[in-house]
């Protein structure tokens, strides 16, 4: 198992950037043309809370979040590079994010993946996420899957 350490930045950091990339690599090879839908809403505007994971100096994952309302703040841009899956890296991830929110004063988190990623859906669902109603730009997108989760101080 590979040792991994989290940093948290408050601005887009480059390795996220980089990661964010990879991502929509991914995400535009798994769902093909049905990605396109997706594209204006990946961008990332607004976000400034980020953490990535490395493997010794390498980025391997990344998380971040931005402001949805007053006590809600919206999960984005989770990823793991390929070649980390499967170590634990994307709970530690969300951790990380869910204990940032809770210090910055949010009491919800909510987030939106496919329900084409079952990976994705099984991790959020034993983290605590539970499904809702789809919310902002994911009403009416047939293959979107929100999830939210009130945060215990």
């Amino acid at each position: 198992m590979t040792p991994f350490h989290l940093l948290e930045y408050d601005h887009l950091h480059p390795d996220f950037v980089a990661l964010t990339q990879a991502l929509d690599g991914e995400l535009a090879a798994r769902n093909g043309c049905a990605q396109q839908a997706y594209l204006g809403l990946n961008k990332l505007d607004g976000i400034a809370n980020v953490v990535v994971a490395y493997a010794g100096d390498r980025p391997a994952a990344c998380g971040s979040f931005k402001v949805h309302d007053g006590q809600t703040a919206e999960v984005k841009r989770v990823f793991v590079d390929p070649a980390y899956r499967g170590q634990g890296l994307s709970k530690a991830l969300m951790g990380c994010l869910e204990a940032r929110a809770r210090r910055m004063g949010f009491s919800t988190l909510i987030l939106e993946t496919s329900r084409n990623f079952a990976e994705a859906n099984g991790l959020y669902s034993s983290l605590g996420y539970t499904r809702t109603d789809a919310y902002g730009p994911y009403v009416g997108m047939a293959d979107s899957v929100c999830y939210r989760k009130e945060l215990v101080p």
